[in-house]
């Protein structure tokens, strides 16, 4: 197998894996608790692939092991006391010194996160991913970057030279049965799980984390603003394109066809 690097929708895909825990959720679970609990602080090795995150701290870091602790492991410690010890250790990891306050509170009773990409690794995928000139296209997310349309990736093997190139339409090789699904056309259903994981996202980030829609505009989003316009961009591909014209993108080829529809 020779890995291949180019821009597609696989590598939006990590997107995908995050999902919103309450805190009394994780109170009814104490198994589920203690096995997150164990993975967390004992592989390492794996943890530098995941994120955890707690609502109020400071760019969102990673939690370190005594955090993990605090909010994990069982103690017989009075619900007060819990209450006290998780706002203080959330206070002191977003940098606040004195560990009071009536913001910090709220904190342990909110919801946390598990995701594969860090906060900074989700605004680099963003980046790429609301860039008009690669992925953002006026109808949703390509399924390959279109910087391949006018320069696509190359390698060769065995002496012989493949290229992977743009194809927003059908498919201009016979190459697996004909199917460009892969390298341009817009996939629904993966919009869809797009759209989904930008709002689980947004329901933890908030009104916090805003990106440029489209990529280098004055434009600033949040999350769920963006899956909004994504959404609006993918009901585009069923209407009308101009007033008096029958014709719509998701026709595609037999667009004549339907041109009375």
């Amino acid at each position: 197998r020779i890995p291949i690097k180019l821009r597609s929708l696989v590598g939006l895909v990590p997107l995908f894996a995050s999902l919103t825990i309450e805190r009394d959720v994780l109170k009814r679970l104490p198994t589920f608790r203690q096995k997150v609990s164990w993975f967390l602080r004992t592989r390492s090795d794996l943890r530098s692939n995941l994120t955890f995150m707690a609502p109020g701290m400071k760019l969102c870091e990673n939690l370190d092991d005594q955090q993990f602790k605090e909010l994990f492991v069982e103690s017989s410690a009075t619900t007060t006391a819990a209450t006290s010890t998780g706002a203080a250790a959330a206070s002191t990891s977003a940098g606040g010194g004195d560990g009071g306050g009536a913001n910090d509170a709220p904190v342990l009773d909110a919801h946390f996160l598990l995701s594969i990409p860090s906060q900074t690794q989700l605004r680099r995928l963003l980046e790429h991913m609301l860039d008009e000139s690669k992925f953002l296209s006026p109808f949703g997310i390509r399924s390959m970057s279109r910087e391949y349309e006018h320069h696509p990736f190359s390698f060769t093997c065995n002496n012989e030279q493949f290229q992977v190139r743009y194809t927003p339409a059908e498919s201009d090789s016979y190459m697996f049965g004909g199917n460009s699904n892969w390298r341009g056309p817009i996939w629904f259903p993966m919009n869809y799980l797009i759209i989904h994981s930008l709002e689980r996202l947004d329901y933890f980030y908030g009104a916090s984390f805003k990106i440029a829609f489209p990529t280098g505009s004055d434009n600033l989003l949040t999350l769920r603003e963006v899956a909004v316009e994504l959404c609006r961009r993918l009901v585009k591909l069923f209407l009308k394109q101009n007033e008096g014209d029958h014709r719509r993108m998701a026709h595609g080829r037999d667009v004549d066809r339907y041109a009375a529809c």
